[in-house]
């Protein structure tokens, strides 16, 4: 006797229930409101960046800690100070705003605006604050 047929799976329109349909045309209402969101994100992120990283960073102002310049904006082509050195003197780590920013041990090393970061604290495992200096191309 022969050998019954190997079986094939279904047909893949078989095994949608909806009929053949797209997912976007099942999922319209889905599909629209993510697009909305991503609009609007990208809407608020780039007509004004600085506010939305703001109200991003409300939680940490509130406990005196900036997440505002961190990993992301700081310049580090050159590799962060040990602990030892950065006691000593303030690492200048890149701009923000017009400023030139700096990475302290502590706020009173000669600098204004000297906020807690969360990501550079994290790395040393101490307070560690990030201080704005003069005006980049101020003379």
């Amino acid at each position: 006797a022969a050998a019954p047929p190997a079986r094939r799976p279904p047909p893949a329109s078989m095994l949608d229930p909806g009929g053949g349909g797209s997912f976007i045309a099942d999922h319209s209402l889905l599909a629209a409101c993510a697009i909305f969101l991503a609009v609007k994100l990208g809407l608020d992120l780039f007509s004004s960046p600085e506010a939305f990283l703001s109200e991003l960073d409300e939680g940490a102002a509130a406990e005196g800690k900036s997440r505002g310049f961190g990993w992301l904006q700081a310049d580090l082509r050159m590799p962060l100070p040990p602990w030892a050195e950065l006691q000593e003197a303030c690492h200048l780590v890149g701009t923000h705003g017009g400023k030139y920013m700096y990475l302290c041990a502590s706020r009173d090393m000669g600098y204004d605006g000297c906020k807690q970061s969360s990501d550079f604290s994290d790395y040393y495992g101490k307070p560690v604050y990030v201080c704005s200096g003069g005006e980049v191309g101020g003379r």
